[in-house]
């Protein structure tokens, strides 16, 4: 069973993530990282047996044996801690818009590529886009392709929510 730690914890991550996770049995969220730890705890605890609780990512990352993290948090936060899980060397998900900016992926591009993490990035929205326009991260050069795995799907473009193709 891979072991998950899981940077920024709400409804999203616990409904999308954490119970498919858990159903496909390959995979444990074992830590959490966020400052609403306590509220956490009550929502969601139920769903997260032998789960640790940390205020703190990098207090996490050091006392944790984690096989990979998922960082959950509002897309602006995204490259602060993809900044600190390579410092660990554990691959990275990031889940729902990678980045704020092509500066903040271009930065994440290279955290990746110098420390050879694999990066799983959620291009769910890629066409549902208000202004500019999407970019992908293994886009960015062969570098970075060759340690990008893209999820992506069909439900939120042609507003399927409900439907699942597989």
């Amino acid at each position: 069973m891979l072991k998950l730690g899981v940077i920024g914890y709400g409804k999203r991550a616990n409904d999308i993530w954490a119970k498919s996770m858990k159903d496909v049995g390959l995979v444990t969220v074992a830590a959490i990282a966020d400052p609403q730890i306590e509220t956490i705890k009550v929502k969601y605890g139920e769903n997260l047996p032998g789960c640790r609780y940390y205020t703190d990512a990098k207090e996490m990352l050091d006392n944790e044996k984690l096989d990979g993290v998922l960082v959950a948090t509002r897309c602006n936060l995204h490259t602060k801690f993809a900044r600190l899980v390579a410092q660990y060397d554990l691959p990275l998900f990031l889940e729902k818009p990678v980045s704020v900016t092509k500066e903040e992926l271009e930065e994440i591009k290279e955290i990746a590529v110098k420390n050879n993490i694999y990066v799983i990035s959620d291009e769910i929205y890629e066409h549902l886009i208000y202004e500019g326009e999407h970019i992908s991260i293994a886009s960015l050069g062969e570098d970075i392709k060759d340690l990008t795995i893209i999820v992506n799907g069909v439900s939120k473009t042609y507003a399927m929510t409900g439907w699942r193709i597989g």
